[in-house]
């Protein structure tokens, strides 16, 4: 190889933010309940942390 990084060697921007993905991670894998998500997520919006590309998602 010729030291250059392939197609998958970089990982891709956050689309999401890091509280945002560790909330639906939780709820993925059983952590919380469909409700507890639903207010967690909510209470997240409010406090400017859910995100999409950079940008705050209101509520």
């Amino acid at each position: 190889m010729n030291g250059q990084a392939g197609k998958g060697d970089i990982r891709r921007p956050r689309q999401i933010s890091i509280e945002e993905e560790r909330l639906r991670w939780k709820y993925a894998y059983g952590g919380m309940t469909f409700a507890q998500f639903e207010k967690r997520y909510k209470q997240l919006v409010k406090e400017g942390k859910i995100t999409r590309s950079g940008r705050k998602i209101d509520g």
